[in-house]
């Protein structure tokens, strides 16, 4: 199986989400497997549009955001040895974990799952995400540095400098 990531922005502008929609079915076609946190805009855009077996919904906790399929892992359900492993890591790569509240924490640790998948070893190959202007801030900008800290290639739509012809090409190359 090949997996990938989907984060982004809550406030996700309407053309870039519709470009995840499609993408997302691209991608499917392709024999790629989504992931995402769940969360509105991005997230939600990249796997609305995917049969279960086609994406993994990581949640911070059981329900979030309405989300409730077959295909929706809460961190509660899972091994919770590999959770706290997952929040070190994460804690590690935060700028200010100190002053995150619980749930902040939660949704950064589900984070590190929706790159690594439930046993935190099937490596997404690569990110998608938005982010106004590439920047790399809020919970999307954690995930890019997990997604950094992992060597996992990250393309940004947001990004001046995103290039999607460059992205189609890597995507094709990807064994």
């Amino acid at each position: 199986m090949k997996y990938y990531t989907v984060a982004g922005r809550r406030e996700t502008p309407t053309t870039v989400y519709t470009g995840l929609v499609e993408l997302s079915k691209i991608l499917r076609d392709m024999g790629w497997i989504a992931r995402s946190g769940g969360a509105p805009g991005a997230d939600t855009a990249g796997v609305q549009a995917l049969e279960p077996k086609h994406k993994e919904v990581f949640l911070p906790w059981k329900g979030f955001n309405g989300n409730y399929g077959k295909e929706c892992i809460a961190l509660e359900d899972m091994d919770q040895s590999l959770v706290e492993e997952a929040e070190a890591f994460t804690a590690r790569l935060h700028p200010e974990w100190y002053n995150c509240l619980k749930a902040a924490k939660l949704f950064h640790t589900r984070n590190v799952f929706e790159l690594t998948g439930k046993d935190g070893t099937n490596i997404s190959k690569f990110m998608i995400c938005y982010t106004e202007n590439g920047n790399v801030t809020g919970g999307t900008g954690q995930t890019i540095r997990i997604a950094n800290a992992l060597n996992i290639p990250v393309f940004n739509i947001g990004s001046p400098s995103f290039n999607e012809a460059e992205f189609m090409k890597f995507i094709g190359e990807i064994k």
